[in-house]
C-alpha cells in the first residue's frame, strides 16, 4: 500500500489558508489589520490591533486549527487600556 505524504511546504500553504480564513471569519480581529506566514507548522502572525484582548484573540484562532504547533504572535498593540474581564468566581471571594 502506497501513501503519500505531502510535503512540508505544501502543509504550511494549507494551513495559512485555514489561519487566514479562520481570521477572516472572525469578526475580531480585523484580518486586514494582520499578516501571518507559516513556516514548518509554526504560524507567525503580524500586524497592529487596538487591544491586547484582541491580540490575544488571533493566537487563539491560530491555536485552534490542526496541524499548528506552534504560534509566534508579533502583533502589536496601539492602546494602552483593554477591557476588564470579570472573574465572577473571584468576585464570590471578596464579599
Amino acid at each position: 500500500m502506497w501513501y503519500h505524504i505531502a510535503p512540508d511546504h505544501v502543509l504550511d500553504v494549507e494551513l495559512t489558508n485555514a489561519v487566514g480564513r479562520v481570521l477572516q471569519w472572525d469578526a475580531f480581529p480585523d484580518a486586514r489589520q494582520l499578516a501571518l506566514s507559516v513556516q514548518d507548522a509554526i504560524v507567525q502572525l503580524r500586524g497592529c490591533v487596538p487591544l491586547d484582548s484582541v491580540r490575544q484573540l488571533a493566537e487563539f484562532d491560530a491555536w485552534c486549527m490542526f496541524g499548528v504547533e506552534g504560534v509566534d504572535n508579533r502583533i502589536e498593540t496601539t492602546s494602552k487600556t483593554d477591557i476588564v474581564r470579570l472573574d465572577h468566581s473571584d468576585q464570590a471571594s471578596h464579599r
